[in-house]
């Protein structure tokens, strides 16, 4: 019988005070290959304590070689040239861009990623860890490159298709050649993976996960590249309010008494998070997390004005004990508490000005995560390839039996003559498991082996919240038998 493995305590609480970086017993030391780029840490940890577990820190942190840096590069009215000089000239230092949304032109944008990779004197972008812009309006942004959410009828072929060779992988929906290649963006940059969640209404929970691992497997399929899942902690959905709006956050003032209320964007939920961090390792190279670029801290005096979306008033709100109004706070009234000095009234926040105690929910959703890449740090030493394997599971107690896919038991096997997934290193075109599943609603099923160690991770997203299944994978020394319950991401040794 397998057996789960299981995290260490500190990573299945959600408590704020309890996270991995205040338990040095948690070291994560076989990832070097792996980005994850974090903006908001504890304040009580050290850099040196910081980097055990992630990649990269936010660039102008002290102490620390700009190879273990990143920053996101905005553009303030400089030509390509002194843009190009103002971005660290190491190849290991990880940066992607808001240029575009900032005003510069698209063929500026791309002559910067292109100057600097010159620069850098390297024969390849994977030697690099050069991204791109997020978003870029009219230029070349990230490319979804697949679906997020269940394909209508029609296009199922066209998906399954987009898996056969690299031409067609590097198609659009439409069959126009994606931006990334037809522009020659590749030449010069690596991109980046959509990590952000809409609202669930748009892309429910489970169309995600399968959405997730089709994309950076059809990326890599399109051209050898990194893959870095770009995510946020947040939820920024748009055209639903309460996505937009956030939720209404509370911290308490002595002096001047009374409460602060600020909107806050509802934080992706835990098991959601997990699942990024695994997905992004063991199928990407990595992930990052854009949000405040501060570590956190539970010093009151450092509180900021809520800038969810932008400065807007309506965003954060006082009410001081001795009256019954909630009023919106103004920076300027000596009766309300005074703001950071860093929080400037017609700007962002300076980025390095630690937000308060209530960013909590934010470095909670950053743990999951991270305990995502802590997951994939054990896995990795007890495989070498990942493979869809032939299974099968039972529910309601072994009463109910299931295939492993729509047509059987047998995974669809690829140009490598096998069910390996496809990675950076590992192109596996034909292999479209992934896609199946998504369409028929079965579940995630992969596992790999190192000499004696064997592993399988397993999701079914689709599963009821305390479905148990019983779950038989045919593979090399098997079958191999184990329970699994929900639908949570769960990580099994053979």
């Amino acid at each position: 019988m397998a057996t789960e493995i299981i995290l260490p305590k500190i990573f299945r609480e959600l408590s704020y005070s309890s996270i991995a970086e205040q338990d040095t017993s948690i070291v994560i030391s076989n990832m070097s290959d792996k980005i994850f780029a974090v903006d908001k840490y504890d304040i009580a940890s050290s850099e040196a304590r910081a980097l055990q577990l992630y990649s990269h820190l936010h660039w102008g942190t002290t102490g620390v070689t700009n190879d273990k840096l990143w920053d996101t590069v905005r553009w303030y009215g400089e030509s390509v040239t002194d843009k190009v000089n103002s971005i660290v000239n190491h190849k290991d230092f990880l940066f992607w861009a808001e240029m575009r949304e900032n005003g510069f032109s698209p063929s500026n944008v791309e002559a910067v990623y292109s100057q600097r990779f010159d620069n850098l004197g390297v024969a390849d972008p994977t030697d690099t860890n050069q991204m791109q812009d997020y978003w870029a309006p009219g230029g070349v942004g990230i490319d979804l490159l697949t679906y997020t959410n269940s394909p209508t009828s029609g296009d199922w072929s066209n998906l399954i298709t987009r898996y056969s060779s690299e031409t067609e992988a590097r198609k659009e929906k439409n069959g126009s050649v994606t931006d990334f290649i037809n522009s020659g963006a590749h030449e010069y940059r690596n991109w980046l993976a959509m990590g952000y969640l809409d609202a669930f209404h748009r892309v429910p929970e489970h169309a995600y996960v399968y959405g997730a691992i089709i994309q950076l497997e059809l990326m890599h399929l399109a051209i050898r590249r990194k893959a870095v899942m770009f995510c946020e902690p947040i939820l920024e959905g748009a055209a639903w309010f309460n996505y937009r709006a956030g939720s209404m956050q509370s911290v308490r003032f002595a002096n001047p008494a009374g409460t602060i209320y600020k909107s806050v964007l509802n934080t992706v939920p835990a098991e959601i998070s997990y699942r990024q961090g695994i997905i992004s390792h063991e199928w990407g190279e990595g992930m990052t997390h854009w949000g405040p670029s501060s570590r956190d801290t539970k010093d009151i005096a450092r509180w900021v004005r809520s800038h969810n979306g932008g400065l807007t008033t309506w965003k954060t709100k006082w009410k001081a004990d001795n009256s019954s109004n909630i009023v919106d706070y103004d920076f300027n009234n000596p009766t309300q508490p005074a703001r950071s000095p860093g929080d400037n009234p017609n700007n962002y926040p300076d980025p390095q000005i630690i937000p308060p105690s209530f960013g909590g929910p934010v470095i909670s959703t950053i743990h999951k995560s991270l305990a995502g890449r802590y997951m994939a740090s054990i896995t990795k030493s007890k495989r070498n390839k990942l493979f869809w394997p032939s299974f099968e599971w039972t529910t309601k107690g072994g009463t109910v039996h299931h295939d492993g896919y729509f047509d059987g038991t047998d995974p669809v096997l690829g140009s490598l003559g096998d069910g390996s997934i496809t990675t950076l290193n590992n192109r596996n075109f034909g292999q479209h498991n992934a896609a199946n599943q998504l369409r028929y609603k079965k579940p995630i099923c992969v596992w790999g082996a190192n000499g004696s160690d064997k592993i399988a991770h397993y999701c079914n997203p689709v599963a009821g919240i305390n479905e148990e299944q019983e779950v038989t994978i045919d593979v090399s020394g098997g079958p191999y038998t184990f329970t699994a319950v929900g639908p949570n991401w769960q990580v099994f040794n053979l």
